[in-house]
């Protein structure tokens, strides 16, 4: 499905069209209470759901939804909803909090038809399984919201549109606080330690099969910097440099340690190292075009993720809070199984039966 008929199909169902940090052509709406957006393929479904729409129900982050999505559960939700959508062909895939249905409308399905039978199959299994959806404002803690946004957790997330400059606030100085307590010195030993564990696969790779992978060496920066967050640093300029430098050094060593032990250890690492200076930028270029090319390829999520500040950040969400759209939240559709009342037994007074004809 193209964008255009994407777009035409979102459109008659009548979603609102909206914005989003991680999805670009995507739709809005709520069902019984539940966020839902119908977007264009799915970045976290990768090439499954390419080219094809996709509905996401973003439940309430409770134990009840914690419990019924969890992966191991006996009652897993998806595999739940996959059992009853097997013979429409439409794949469920629980992630978290978030349900998302990969949908296959041909030419020849009636849209509100298909989304009608779909709605219906959902409001069956959620109820079922008790799953409500029950949301409350993340700025004040009440129920009865208005709008929705998209969090930085890329949920669908109900509130009040009043308490919009709230939320704002809120998570601005929440991103503020985390970048100033910052834990640097503990999150460069991270850095240093992740870059290093990034390296032995492409090593072991190069010493035992004597051969090299292309994204392998991609795994130096990736490593470096969630080694570096690990360990309670946080995005910026300064640490987002010292993983660029310290990856350029690492897929250098990383050859150096491979040809020492492909060697059998007869020469030192100091051999090795001076063999490839005097040899000259040729030589050097000729043994690690590769392992720069593949540690490129790493790169580029990494820089992106790691300028992502929390300047950056508060700007992202404001521009999202702005973006508010409407939700209604739910008339309880759920049954309530009423407590039984106790019994209270009634002494039946003696009467006298008078015959009707004496009357």
């Amino acid at each position: 499905m193209n964008v255009n008929k994407f777009n035409q199909l979102a459109s008659d169902l009548g979603y609102n069209q909206t914005e989003a940090q991680h999805l670009k052509n995507v739709y809005t709406t709520s069902h019984n209470g539940f966020p839902v957006s119908l977007s264009l393929g799915m970045p976290a479904l990768a090439n499954v759901a390419n080219g094809l729409p996709v509905l996401t129900i973003y439940l309430a982050d409770d134990a009840t939804t914690e419990k019924a999505t969890n992966e191991y559960s006996p009652k897993n939700i998806g595999k739940l909803l996959n059992q009853e959508l097997k013979q429409d062909k439409i794949k469920v895939y629980p992630m978290k909090n978030q349900l998302h249905f990969v949908l296959k409308i041909s030419k020849k399905d009636e849209p509100h038809s298909y989304m009608n039978h779909l709605y219906s199959v959902i409001d069956s299994v959620l109820n079922e399984q008790g799953i409500r959806a029950n949301y409350t404002c993340p700025a004040c803690g009440q129920g009865n919201c208005d709008s929705m946004y998209f969090n930085e957790s890329n949920s669908l997330t109900p509130a009040h549109g009043s308490c919009k400059s709230s939320l704002i606030e809120q998570t601005t100085q929440n991103y503020a606080e985390k970048e100033k307590n910052s834990k640097f010195l503990l999150g460069l030993v991270g850095l240093i330690g992740g870059g290093i564990v990034g390296a032995l696969p492409s090593i072991l790779l190069m010493v035992f099969m004597e051969t090299e992978f292309l994204y392998l060496f991609a795994l130096i920066p990736l490593g470096s910097f969630y080694g570096y967050k690990l360990l309670g640093g946080e995005p910026g300029i300064v640490p987002t440099i010292l993983v660029i430098v310290w990856t350029l050094f690492m897929v250098y060593a990383s050859y150096i340690a491979a040809l020492y032990f492909m060697n059998d250890q007869w020469y030192s690492i100091q051999y090795f190292v001076k063999r490839i200076y005097y040899g000259g930028f040729s030589l050097f270029l000729e043994l690690m075009w590769f392992g720069y090319l593949s540690a490129f390829l790493g790169l580029i999520p990494t820089v992106m993720e790691g300028m992502n500040t929390a300047n950056k950040k508060a700007k992202a969400f404001t521009k999202s809070i702005e973006n508010m759209q409407g939700y209604t939240p739910s008339n309880e559709i759920y049954t309530e199984v009423e407590e039984p009342q106790p019994q209270v037994q009634v002494t039946e007074k003696e009467t006298t039966h008078v015959d009707p004809e004496i009357l």
